[in-house]
């Protein structure tokens, strides 16, 4: 399987890039895109030959925040959970690639019998739910259409298929066995003196002759990357759309053929003022509740009583607002409470597992769906969609061939024949992003040599040229402008030397004192001893190093090792314990070790 997944990985990478920094500029405006129609058939990702299209990936993306309850202008969560339904979907495509070469099929029975295995889509008798309630059931419980629902049970059996595979072909060697027993059970105690030196740095003072000598020294250290500007031409195709006509019988038609995905779920507004019981005597928090209830009800502003008593921290300071939500986005009790509801009644205390709640419903929206004059737009783009990218494409080949027959050297002489804007860009490095050119475009432009113009770039909505107008080749920066970078590591230098001069001292005095931890003291050197660590682990205080580690396991009962330089500071280590090699043990614990050896190799090879 692992032969099968590397061959197609590099069919997706870029493009699986573009997706992600075009979702990203754009996440602002994921939940007006959600609305959009959802069999939206944009392509975004190619792998192999399987296909993911825009919409799988916001319909995922949308699964994952209803799940979490993330709001849209939370960036960091919305990108974080971007990247997740990027790669679920990446690797259910992966994985079928892999099950169809290795001859593995998901039958129609085999879905049947899952989605018997799931009880709620039987009814009180035994019996199969109709059509409609078991539509309903899947859009209500997984959000996903019923298609989608069937296709991740298809996933989920040749995943299994997949994972018996991987252990029907994974082997284990008399050395795998011997390895994982030294890993695991190949101990060692030590007492490490120790100085961190990246807290010693704060102290330590340099010259500017000392500034100078390590920028001198270190150059390559300062050196800023190739840099390159560029004239380019992106043609979108939001711009060719306004160009295809769409009869309105056509979007009419989409839309009537279409009415499930119009539809809007019941939807209450509603404020609250919460009091938490954690920590907390739970019936104490019950009368304060009642209490808050009571002056309500007597006619004080719920919003103003909100603001100075609820414990929500994220609504209370706008008077406990928690907007419309529809059903399943609240706990339960909350829920049941608030959709029994009629506009302007005021709850008594609700109990949640997060306390006591007082609930004002504002204003209810019934199920229905949306008018057709809310969503002819987005109707009209869809449609629209295939034939302005077809545009788009042609056009910006017609342009790159004109430029090839008339020998044009400047991409801004285009202007002469067609009337587009000709953009240029501020300085880029390899690593820089931009707005409008995507990564494969700066990827392209840095292959151009000076003054080259790029054959036209494909990627997603963007369709674009490239001319390199100037190339800045690596330089180290002057030291005016990287003086307080060099100032920072000449410092660090000077505190390491320092460190390891102090540990040294250390250790020549070990040679008279065998006390470890007073030779330590002496020094005002920090000492440790802590819990034993297998060969396997990282060292103690150290951290993860595998020279460090291969030399402390090399060493016997005793022996001080020199001074041990780490990412953060210096070292020196004393052996007090070793618990090594036993034949007898290896023994007793082999079937143990071979377990689960056998079944971390089988999740590696699964998910290599």
């Amino acid at each position: 399987m692992l032969g099968i997944i590397r061959k197609h990985k590099k069919k997706f990478f870029w493009v699986l890039w573009g997706v992600i920094i075009s979702f990203v500029l754009l996440y602002t405006d994921i939940s007006r895109r959600q609305k959009q129609v959802q069999q939206e058939q944009e392509l975004a990702i190619s792998v192999g030959d399987e296909q993911i299209f825009k919409q799988e990936i916001l319909g995922a993306l949308l699964r994952y925040k209803q799940s979490m309850n993330i709001p849209d202008r939370d960036q960091s969560a919305n990108n974080f959970l971007l990247q997740q339904a990027v790669d679920s979907l990446i690797l259910q495509r992966i994985q079928k690639l892999a099950a169809e070469e290795l001859g593995f099929y998901a039958s129609q029975e085999e879905v049947q019998d899952k989605i018997r295995s799931f009880p709620f889509f039987f009814d009180e008798n035994g019996k199969p739910v109709d059509k409609n309630l078991y539509q309903r059931i899947i859009i209500n419980n997984f959000k996903m259409t019923p298609a989608e629902f069937e296709n991740a049970l298809e996933t989920e059996i040749l995943s299994n298929k997949l994972k018996a595979y991987a252990s029907a072909h994974v082997t284990l060697s008399e050395q795998d066995i011997l390895q994982e027993y030294y890993d695991k059970y190949v101990k060692m105690k030590i007492d490490v003196a120790y100085l961190n030196t990246t807290e010693l740095q704060t102290s330590i003072t340099v010259s500017d002759k000392e500034i100078e000598e390590y920028y001198q020294k270190h150059g390559d250290e300062f050196k800023a990357p190739e840099k390159r500007k560029f004239k380019y031409l992106v043609l979108k195709i939001d711009d060719f759309i306004k160009d295809v006509a769409i009869p309105q019988q056509d979007i009419q038609k989409y839309y009537n053929d279409n009415q499930n995905l119009f539809k809007e779920p019941e939807q209450v507004k509603a404020r609250h003022i919460l009091l938490t019981t954690a920590n907390k005597d739970e019936e104490e928090v019950r009368k304060q509740a009642q209490a808050l209830y009571n002056r309500v009800k007597g006619g004080e502003d719920f919003a103003s009583l909100a603001k100075q008593s609820s414990e929500d921290p994220s609504s209370a300071k706008n008077g406990g607002d928690l907007g419309f939500f529809s059903r399943g986005q609240m706990i339960k009790e909350f829920e049941d409470t608030a959709f029994s509801m009629n506009p302007g009644e005021i709850s008594e205390p609700v109990k949640t597992l997060f306390g006591y709640h007082i609930i004002k419903v504002e204003d209810k929206k019934p199920a229905g769906v949306k008018s057709l004059f809310t969503v002819q737009d987005e109707i009209k783009k869809k449609l629209a969609s295939p034939k302005a990218t077809e545009l788009a494409k042609n056009t910006l080949a017609s342009i790159s061939e004109w430029i090839k027959t008339n020998n044009i050297a400047d991409l801004s002489e285009i202007n002469k024949k067609y009337k587009y804007e000709i953009k240029t860009t501020d300085y880029l490095t390899q690593q820089d992003s931009h707005a409008e050119l995507s990564p494969p475009a700066l990827k392209n432009g840095f292959e151009l040599s000076a003054n080259q113009i790029s054959t036209p770039i494909d990627f997603m909505d963007n369709f674009s040229l490239m001319q390199c107008t100037e190339i800045k080749p690596p330089e180290i920066k002057p030291l005016s402008e990287v003086k307080t970078e060099a100032d920072s590591k000449a410092k660090l230098a000077k505190a390491k030397i320092e460190a390891s001069s102090k540990l040294n001292a250390m250790k020549k005095n070990l040679e008279i004192e065998t006390d470890f931890k007073k030779a330590a003291d002496d020094l005002s050197i920090n000492v440790e001893s802590p819990a034993s660590f297998a060969q396997s682990q990282p060292v103690p205080v150290i951290g993860q190093n595998d020279e460090i580690t291969s030399a402390l396991f090399a060493m016997n009962v005793n022996d001080i090792s020199n001074v041990l330089e780490y990412d953060t500071g210096v070292a020196i280590v004393k052996i007090t314990e070793k618990h090594s090699y036993d034949e007898t043990e290896l023994k007793e614990k082999k079937s143990e070790l071979e377990k689960e050896l056998l079944e971390r190799k089988q999740w590696q090879f699964y998910n290599a």
